[in-house]
């Protein structure tokens, strides 16, 4: 993945933001959760999948549920040399590297859990040259390690574990030592840059040791904008850009030499260009670089993790952007008026009512992300707006009902945009026979039926523009769904239980559940049925979804506890194009294969709207998009887009205690001979009887 994604994905959250849409949700890692220090200068993540901070007060392994902080600064014991960590690298070998703020380099040992100290020896030319600010550690395109100190720059040689020093040879003849190396870059033509503290950006010949120097001009404004650089980075083009104490400026060459662009008017200093790539096109953006200027990380999963200066540490799934969600914002004028979002219907140019709970109707327009708010009572002032819309449906005329919690009906004109409103009227036969009303739905002989609470169901009578009750069968049912099969049978969802409604004679099937029968309906609270492109019917209920088998009128049952499902309560179920059901739950959405029976379950950490969906609030648009409600707003995305990760996360054992106290290698008499998780085998002696091991997933983005 490339790097830019970081910062493109910084921008668009400030940008979605503002609109309440697709905000990335970034998780936090902080001193509550058991970092040493909020101020995280480097990330890197080992061969085994662990991920690793330097901090200002220790070096930290995180396996995604808890941080191992490494604080021993005593090298008989194998400990860091120093507390305050400047970088982090993994080479190609797995070699973990640590440069430390005051006490030189560390290696560390996997096996024994131990570091090997580098510090500078004044006697030994081969040691490193400095022990102080190890700000820079990279691995060029050989395989050779480079370190960039206070003092200048060193090249380790693997083959007799020393150092080569590379500082005389960058000296001005004017400066009085060494000068300080602060980042280290090799470019897509193999060019060795080297970022500098107060001496600009240099290009580096590392065979003949020869140095370009850039330096700013003031007197050319094609000139690098600062001396101090603090990183460098290469895009896709081929463009280089330089972070420094005015910004970050771009590298071009023309036919008349270099030309160095500024950019980054207004940015902080101590700039990470990477990270803020792109970003300066969007001056709502300086904010967000103020508080995370330090470093950014990609592991091996595709999870992107931001080090911060005061608030720890940041990561985000980039593969959540498969699902897009709609959140409500508190002051949003153009957002939706409350969070829980109950029912939608789309028009044919694809804008989208939608019903809010507490909040009304709205209008989506998906070109500009924006909503306009329809109050069915327009005498009623918008700021003490309070409706809930339960339901919605188009008739074949185009006008668009909307049942609501206590308020009835109201029946939008669909070319005047006219209310009429509908409630029961006292010694009124002919009107609506409850307030509350779940379900609106026209079937194809154009019957408009009505589903309320507690008082069952009703008939639009067009004629008189009134209603019939007519259905004493289910008066004191509550109706959550009409569905209308390929056969055009009116199925009833109830609670308790589920109907067939025979329009012809008036007769009415019914399914309960019955605890003496093996496949009888799971349960009578009956959220919705649904007919699959296959032309079998599911039955989504309070606990479980339900397979009707027509030849003998029996269910077949999936639930959470035996079957996979997230949850048991079904609230919505969509059929993609591909024949994958998708069922909204109780605790996030579920993508049902029904030829194998298998789940694949989605959370809020995937990037939902919530865990939580709402009864029937889901929709198929004409394009194929599937969107569902929940308590927090609405998400929506294209099927074909969710990846499922196939590669397993590698499951570590961390920790092995005997007797309640954990166990190291090299110790007196310990059975480890290598640090736990790289451990094949543990001989224990007889008396070593009370013993127990720690294990983590390293899967940080859902790691439950």
């Amino acid at each position: 993945m490339n790097k830019l994604f970081i910062s493109i994905i910084i921008l668009v959250a400030v940008q979605a933001s503002l609109a309440g849409i697709d905000v990335p949700d970034f998780r936090d890692l902080t001193m509550e959760d058991g970092l040493p220090s909020n101020y995280v200068t480097c990330i890197t993540q080992d061969s085994r999948g662990f991920m690793w901070f330097g901090t200002s007060n220790g070096l930290v392994r995180y396996d995604g549920y808890h941080c191992k902080i490494y604080q021993n600064y005593s090298e008989e014991s194998g400990g860091i040399s120093y507390f305050s960590i400047c970088s982090l690298l993994n080479d190609s070998k797995g070699i973990l590297w640590i440069g430390t703020f005051a006490r030189g380099l560390n290696r560390y040992d996997p096996e024994q859990d131990t570091f090997i100290w580098y510090k500078l020896d004044t006697e030994d030319s081969t040691s490193i040259c400095s022990n102080h600010l190890l700000n820079a550690l990279y691995e060029d395109s050989q395989g050779q390690l480079w370190i960039g100190t206070v003092h200048g720059l060193n090249r380790y040689d693997a083959d007799h574990d020393c150092f080569i020093r590379y500082t005389n040879t960058l000296v001005d003849s004017s400066a009085v030592r060494p000068e300080a190396i602060n980042c280290i870059f090799e470019d897509s033509k193999k060019n060795f840059w080297l970022g500098t503290e107060g001496g600009g950006l240099v290009l580096y010949d590392r065979i003949n040791r020869k140095a370009v120097r850039f330096k700013h001009n003031p007197k050319n404004h094609r000139s690098i904008s600062n001396n101090f650089i603090y990183s460098i980075f290469e895009d896709k083009s081929g463009v280089l850009w330089v972070g420094s104490e005015s910004g970050f400026d771009c590298l071009r060459y023309s036919g008349d030499g270099p030309i160095f662009t500024h950019e980054g008017k207004g940015m902080p200093s101590h700039i990470c260009s990477k990270t803020v790539y792109d970003v300066y096109t969007n001056k709502d953006c300086s904010e967000l670089i103020h508080q995370v200027p330090q470093a950014d990380f990609i592991d091996s999963r595709g999870n992107i993790w931001i080090a911060t200066i005061y608030g720890g540490v940041k990561y985000y799934n980039a593969s959540k952007n498969a699902f897009h969600t709609y959140r409500y914002e508190h002051g949003d004028s153009q957002g939706l008026k409350n969070a829980s979002v109950l029912a939608f219907y789309e028009n044919k140019d694809g804008s989208i009512w939608i019903g809010v709970d507490h909040g009304g109707l709205h209008l989506f327009n998906r070109k500009i992300l924006s909503f306009t708010h329809y109050p069915l009572d327009p005498g009623e002032p918008d700021d003490t707006f309070n409706e809930t819309v339960l339901t919605l449906e188009k008739d074949s005329d185009g006008d668009l009902w909307i049942g609501t919690y206590g308020k009835g009906v109201y029946r939008m004109n669909h070319k005047s945009g006219q209310f009429t409103h509908y409630m029961p009227e006292q010694n009124n036969p002919a009107s609506l026979n409850f307030p509350i009303v779940y379900s609106i739905f026209e079937d194809s002989r154009k019957n408009i039926w009505l589903g309320t609470y507690g008082k069952g169901m009703s008939l639009y009578d067009r004629k008189n523009d009134g209603f019939l009750q007519t259905f004493p069968y289910i008066y004191k049912n509550l109706v959550r769904k009409f569905y209308e099969d390929s056969q055009k049978n009116l199925w009833i969802c109830t609670s308790p239980g589920l109907y067939l409604y025979n329009r012809d004679n008036m007769t009415f099937r019914e399914w309960q559940p019955d605890p003496n029968a093996e496949n009888s309906l799971s349960s009578n609270w009956v959220t919705l049925v649904f007919e699959d492109s296959r032309s079998d019917k599911w039955i989504g209920t309070g606990y479980g979804l339900n397979h009707f088998n027509p030849e003998d009128s029996t269910f077949t049952l999936y639930t959470a506890e035996k079957d996979g499902l997230p949850n048991s309560y079904i609230a919505g179920i969509l059929e993609d194009d591909n024949g994958y059901l998708w069922l909204s739950t109780g605790i996030g959405l579920s993508k049902f294969d029904p030829v194998n029976s298998t789940f694949n379950n989605y959370d809020v950490y995937d990037g939902l709207q919530g865990n939580q969906f709402n009864t029937n609030a889901c929709f198929k648009s004409k394009t194929g998009e599937l969107f569902f409600g929940g308590v927090h707003g609405f998400t929506y995305f294209y099927p074909d887009s969710i990846q499922d990760v196939e590669n397993i996360p590698t499951v570590a054992i961390t920790d092995f205690q005997l007797f309640n106290k954990s166990i190291k290698p090299g110790y007196k008499n310990s059975p480890l001979q290598k640090e736990i998780s790289l451990t094949d085998e543990i001989r224990l002696t007889h008396d070593q009887h009370s013993f127990s091991f720690e294990f983590a997933v390293l899967d940080y983005i859902n790691p439950k």
